[in-house]
């Protein structure tokens, strides 16, 4: 599994929205900073543990003078193969109660600096990368044993069905995969494989399937200068017209006026 462990410390500022394609573990050591993700906001207070996804554009404003923290970021792709899926959970798309930060204390705190620590002394690249991975997984099953209501509740039926249609969705953005289709790969039909693939993630897969495509024109409008017509084609929407209106409702910036903030313009 491919990871990486960075601690970082900074004087109060603010950090534009911005998003990734990988899972990222952060632990606020010192200070306190507030989280904008999921149309919410957060505060989060050290210690405390910060979960994100893969699919989620967030950004940070720290609010006292000094901020320290530890950043793991993960392979999605990666982790699928490694983690079980229930620990997984944690980093689907935040909204609702399912709140992507996690207060620590008392020995819940211990360990995790002493984890985060272990981690960023593996360092990368490492000669031992299953270190690194062990930490990775015991870091999520210390917090899904000791905070069990931040891991959204999945069935032992929904769970791995659920994850593969995740990574069909995630993977093939320009495929417009229908969900009949989808139900023929999986040998399932289309009512039994919306409403596990709902239990587990609490997304209808329509839906799920636009917030992937989001994310994918989110990292491209932040780091391309592609015309929004091209990127629109290239994540499955195909109507620019539509797709600058999804991405609107979806993100609260037109495309433009996203890549403006996202490259520093």
């Amino acid at each position: 599994m491919s990871c990486a462990t960075v601690r970082h410390q900074f004087n109060a500022q603010h950090f534009p929205p911005h998003s990734h394609g990988e899972y990222q573990m952060i632990f606020v050591a010192a200070g306190q900073v507030r989280l904008f993700v999921g149309g919410r906001s957060y505060e989060v207070l050290a210690p405390a543990v910060m979960l994100l996804g893969n699919l989620e554009a967030h950004s940070f404003e720290s609010v006292t003078r000094e901020y320290e923290r530890y950043t793991v970021t993960v392979s999605p792709r990666d982790a699928r193969n490694v983690i079980d899926s229930r620990l997984l959970t944690v980093f689907l798309p935040h909204g609702g109660e399912h709140s992507p930060v996690i207060p620590l204390s008392g020995e819940s705190e211990a360990e995790m600096r002493i984890l985060f620590a272990a981690l960023e002394e593996e360092g990368e690249p490492s000669d031992f990368a299953e270190a690194a991975d062990s930490l990775v997984q015991l870091i999520l099953l210390r917090l899904y044993r000791r905070f069990p209501s931040f891991f959204p509740r999945e069935s032992s039926e929904s769970g791995g069905l659920a994850e593969d249609v995740r990574h069909v969705l995630e993977s093939d953005l320009e495929e417009r995969i229908t969900l009949s289709e989808l139900g023929e790969r999986f040998h399932v039909s289309v009512y039994h494989l919306e409403r596990l693939f709902r239990a587990q993630t609490g997304y209808a897969i329509g839906r799920y399937r636009l917030l992937c495509r989001i994310a994918a024109a989110r990292e491209l409008l932040a780091t391309t200068e592609m015309p929004v017509g091209e990127i629109a084609e290239k994540v499955g929407v195909g109507d620019s017209s539509n797709f600058s209106r999804y991405f609107r409702r979806e993100t609260g910036y037109t495309p433009q006026e996203y890549r403006k903030r996202a490259q520093g313009k």
